[in-house]
């Protein structure tokens, strides 16, 4: 008979001899059987008492286990929530920073076309300043192209006095020459 934490498990080591020598067992090797059986049975077997001890014992870890979780998830919401308001400050400064950054490009862009305009009026002053300048370097070049066309009359026309006072001066020579050969 084996017994466990208050129950008793039977186990009739007498009947089970008894069977194994009426198959054909000797008696010694079955009587060395049934004290294995007793020793493998009284080491390995769990009465209900025991496993409702277990199970009790695993309820209340489970139990502990449990709230140690649940301790360590309201800790870890709380970290989530400081976190949060550490991501939404940063979030709110990176805003800020932002908006200041975006006025002060959309003034120096201002102030970028103010420059721009400034230039561009500028070039059109100095352009129509230059364009008056050739105007009037033209002019005088036009003035100065008559001057010298004019002169250049005079001279053509002195040199066609002077070429025809030299044809009438060579005809003359010519004349004589001619009148002193016949003579």
């Amino acid at each position: 008979m084996l017994t466990g934490m208050g129950e008793r498990l039977v186990f009739d080591t007498h009947r089970f001899v008894r069977d194994l020598v009426s198959a054909g067992m000797a008696e010694s090797i079955a009587e060395t059987l049934a004290e294995k059986q007793v020793e493998l049975l009284s080491g390995n077997l769990a009465t209900k008492v025991e496993l409702a001890q277990v199970e009790a014992n695993l309820k209340t870890e489970l139990a502990q286990v449990e709230a140690n979780l649940k301790a360590e998830l309201a800790g870890t919401n709380e970290r989530i929530a400081g976190t949060n308001e550490r991501v939404a400050q940063v979030e709110a400064n990176l805003k800020t920073e932002l908006a200041q950054v975006e006025a002060n490009l959309k003034a120096e862009l201002a102030g970028t076309n103010e420059r721009i305009a400034q230039v561009e009026a500028d070039l059109k002053a100095e352009l129509a300043g230059t364009n008056e300048r050739i105007a009037q370097v033209e002019a005088n070049l036009k003035s100065e192209i008559a001057t010298t066309n004019e002169r250049i009359a005079q001279v053509e026309a002195n040199l066609k006095s002077e070429i025809a006072t030299t044809n009438e001066r060579i005809a003359q020579v010519e004349a004589n020459l001619k009148s002193e050969i016949a003579t």
